[in-house]
């Protein structure tokens, strides 16, 4: 998969469509991401969770996918555009 920036290409939403799953129209906005059909009341492995940069009014944030939690029980994402590359951190 080729990743591209200002949103062509969307780690997540490329991740989905290669994968033959539906994406979230809009998804370089983190916004959009909350249209996904099931909301969980906390994050577990396996789903995508949404970081605000500003509020959560606003429409800009980061979008990854849920690997698991560190020792000190930050959740560890892996995500497009994290210090430049797709890499796993904590959040």
């Amino acid at each position: 998969m080729t990743m591209k920036r200002a949103g062509v290409v969307p780690f997540v939403g490329g991740v989905l469509a290669q994968s033959g799953l539906p994406i979230v129209q809009g998804a370089a906005a983190a916004r959009s991401w909350l249209k996904l059909p099931t909301k969980l009341a906390s994050p577990v492995v396996g789903c995508i969770v949404i970081f605000w940069r500003g509020t959560p009014q606003g429409w800009s944030g980061h979008v990854a996918f849920v690997v698991g939690r560190d020792a000190n029980g930050n959740l560890m994402v892996l995500g497009g555009n994290q210090g430049d590359m797709v890499s796993i951190k904590p959040f």
